[in-house]
């Protein structure tokens, strides 16, 4: 599936099944962090495919059953996803960080989660979006275990949760107050007390006035979304209303972060399909794109490998690697999250989606498709 036309994903393609060990780390504490994200800079991100979430490395302790789906080696250090199972009981007090976004998307089970000043009950199909400087903690207060994903920008928290699970594994300790010590060296902040961040945690914001229509005006969107604040959210959907739309045939999308909302770091969009939706192969040369299946099956292309894959799929696809995917002819609805950063293209997505409703010549939807940054193979 690769592009006949352009080297760079050539080149970003043929990394998809290669293995990278990790990079030895030359200090301790910060300081290392500050050190290796430096060093993660100059290795180019290559595509990951993972068919379910036992495809990731352990990095557990205690209540807490960890996946690491994606690591800083992995992607220029701009990303550590984690595929995580909270026990009952099991979670991690408030805290925040100085330098690093999180992004926590719910795959199951009902989970107590604190952004900035809110706590909520939340549940499968819910996304949070906690900026620097926000406090974030969550706890499992059912008799069940709940299921997470969560991804943080830049990477770093992987080798957090390495040094825990390390320490796990040779001691059995269940305090877990030496397990947040360990967090605490990689730039976990445990602090309960309020921050000014966290005042705005769910606050509405305008969304900048811009009319996308040419080459060019990704870049400059972006610039704009940059000059604004990032805003703490968390974002409820149901079954009922994503079923309201897919029970009519309908494909279901749903917008739970944008470039308004994040600074422009990212958009993630919730998608649900029962069979057909699909993007045919192509490549971003300026944006990541990630996919998580949480429900039903996909078809999906990752750099040179592709396959189906269920519940618990991960995909990354980093600037210039190819990526596609289409939901399968099942009897369940199939559903998924999609993130890319930075944001941007969802203002293209509606001109697109416009277009079509208008009939638009070829020539026209295939010029906003350029502008919006996509190539197509």
């Amino acid at each position: 599936m690769t592009s006949t036309f352009d080297p760079a994903n050539q080149r970003v393609d043929a990394l998809t099944r290669t293995t990278r060990s990790l990079l030895k780390a030359t200090g301790s504490g910060h300081q290392s962090l500050v050190e290796l994200r430096s060093r993660w800079e100059l290795i180019e991100a290559k595509p990951v495919f993972i068919a379910r979430r036992e495809g990731g490395a352990d990095a557990s302790w205690g209540g807490l059953d960890i996946r690491t789906l994606l690591r800083g080696e992995e992607s220029a250090g701009r990303f550590s996803v984690h595929d995580i199972v909270v026990a009952p009981g099991a979670g991690l007090p408030p805290h925040y960080h100085l330098d690093a976004y999180t992004y926590v998307l719910v795959g199951g089970g009902n989970l107590q989660l604190q952004v900035g000043n809110v706590v909520d009950q939340v549940a499968e199909n819910d996304f949070a979006f906690v900026p620097p400087r926000t406090r974030f903690g969550f706890r499992n207060v059912s008799n069940a275990p709940v299921s997470l994903i969560v991804i943080y920008s830049p990477a770093g928290a992987d080798r957090a949760f390495d040094d825990a699970h390390l320490h796990w594994v040779t001691t059995h300790d269940e305090q877990e107050a030496r397990y947040l010590q360990i967090l605490e060296t990689y730039g976990f902040h445990f602090d309960s007390s309020e921050l000014d961040n966290d005042r705005r945690t769910n606050v509405a914001v305008d969304l900048i006035d811009f009319d996308f229509k040419q080459l060019g005006d990704l870049e400059r969107l972006r610039e704009s979304f940059a000059m604004r604040p990032a805003v703490p959210r968390i974002v409820r959907t149901s079954f009922d209303e994503i079923n309201a739309v897919a029970d009519m045939g309908n494909t279901f999308r749903k917008a739970v972060l944008t470039g308004d909302d994040s600074g422009g770091q990212a958009m993630v969009h919730l998608l649900a399909s029962e069979k057909g939706f699909s993007a045919p192969p192509h490549h971003q040369a300026s944006e990541e794109e990630f996919f998580f299946v949480t429900r039903g099956q996909v078809e999906v292309v990752c750099g040179s490998e592709s396959g189906l894959v269920g519940k618990g799929a991960f995909v990354f696809a980093p600037r210039n690697g190819t990526h596609a995917f289409k939901v399968a002819g099942t009897a369940e609805c199939s559903q998924f999250f999609t993130l890319n950063s930075p944001a941007g293209h969802e203002r293209a997505l509606a001109v697109l989606r416009a277009l079509n409703e208008a009939g638009a010549s070829r020539e026209t939807k295939n010029a906003m498709t350029v502008a919006g940054g996509w190539i197509m193979h």
